[in-house]
């Protein structure tokens, strides 16, 4: 884990009030916790001020840093325990550090590093990291600065989650179930794989040219039905490279409006082909009344 220094003063007088004048001054109030309790019960806090251009450096960075900090001479060695940022600025208001030991295990949230070319990405999946830290325990020098996660083998539509993951020296506390990575399916993917599915269907696609020589050709080429009216992959897929049955596809015109009957071969096309809506439903019931008559 990374170091940064930082010099901070220690401050009296406390409250709200004390803390907007220290922020008018270009200083952001601070407060140090550690072992040490209160009466009460509670962890006692040493209140200070850091100038906000130094707490910036330790906020926004991608790194997690051990903080050292000098109070007034007394140098304290500590980690970022929570910040608080304006409602509507969003810039820093208020940081509070925990002090950390060599001995004592602590908690720390540490950004995680997808590593590898994924399966699912190979086949035109989009990798998407959905959290951006894991929160580990450790102590602070077996910390690292960043969390590798191999997805390599992560295919489409998989996720890897919490409870799949171990480190060596580190205790995961972030619940089991938070899904960490996954490849999501995109257009092209679902397209590809719409693709691959008819080629299997209809046994490598060669059948279409079968079909048109037992007819001695053909005049039209309709596509119809869940497939044929939803997949723009699929219809492009089929009508590639066809041209020699008189068929010129119109790829623009492939990517009509759903729920619309349009031709999707192009102007002066020997061979139309062509998207016909259906009401499926509407034939069911029908054949349901013929047949219940």
């Amino acid at each position: 884990m990374k170091e940064i220094s930082i010099n901070g003063t220690l401050r009296n007088a406390i409250g709200k009030k004390a803390s907007k004048a220290a922020r008018a001054e270009g200083f952001i109030p601070c407060c140090l916790y550690g072992e040490k309790k209160g009466e009460n019960g509670l962890p006692v806090a040493t209140h200070f001020v850091v100038s906000e251009k130094e707490i910036n450096k330790v906020y926004y960075s991608p790194n997690i840093y051990l903080v050292n900090i000098n109070l007034d001479g007394v140098n304290k060695t500590a980690v970022v325990k929570e910040v608080q940022c304006h409602a509507v600025k969003d810039n820093v208001i208020h940081v509070d550090f925990y002090e950390v030991t060599p001995e004592k295990p602590i908690v720390m949230a540490v950004p995680i590093a997808p590593q590898g070319l994924a399966e699912g990405v190979r086949a035109g999946g989009k990798l998407v990291a959905m959290v951006r830290k894991l929160k580990v325990k450790a102590l602070y020098t077996q910390i690292p600065e960043k969390l590798t996660i191999d997805v390599t083998n992560l295919q489409l539509g998989k996720s890897i989650k919490a409870g799949e993951l171990s480190f060596d020296g580190l205790e995961l506390v972030t619940p089991k179930e938070v899904v960490v990575v996954t490849v999501k399916m995109t257009r092209a993917a679902m397209g590809a794989m719409a693709a691959a599915a008819a080629a299997q269907l209809f046994g490598g696609m060669p059948s279409q040219i079968e079909y048109a020589a037992e007819m001695g050709g053909v005049d039209l080429v309709i596509f119809t039905g869940g497939v044929g009216e939803n997949s723009p992959e699929v219809r492009e897929y089929v009508l590639s490279n066809m041209e020699f049955m008189g068929i010129e596809f119109d790829a623009v015109r492939n990517r009509g409006k759903r729920g619309t009957d349009y031709e999707i071969s192009k102007e002066g096309s020997r061979v139309k082909a062509a998207v016909i809506c259906t009401d499926e439903e509407l034939v069911i019931a029908k054949d349901t009344y013929r047949l219940t008559k």
